[in-house]
């Protein structure tokens, strides 16, 4: 949640901000927030069992090995292609 969170969830925001109709936006964001937030509470549920079994550093390796292989795929799908070309005017590098 440190560093990433802190990159990852301006982007996320203003894509909300831009793609939700203004009367839905604070049910757009209760969700999100109480979807994360239940996912956390989840994840740390899991991993800290999974860090005593297997030891914290095959946890981290595993959920970094996860989270690159789910950001490659995430470059090939088509609603990737579709959300790079309409905020292509838009951002620094594409």
């Amino acid at each position: 949640m440190g560093i990433g969170n802190g990159i990852v969830q301006p982007l996320i925001a203003t894509l909300w901000q831009e793609q939700t109709p203004n009367h839905l936006l604070g049910r757009a964001l209760g969700l999100v927030s109480s979807l994360s937030g239940t996912i956390a509470l989840f994840t740390m549920a899991i991993t800290g069992p999974l860090g005593e079994i297997f030891g914290v550093r095959a946890v981290y390796v595993t959920a970094a090995s996860v989270a690159v292989a789910i950001a490659l795929l995430a470059r090939t799908w088509p609603w990737s292609a579709a959300v790079r070309a309409a905020y292509a005017g838009r951002m620094l590098r594409t």
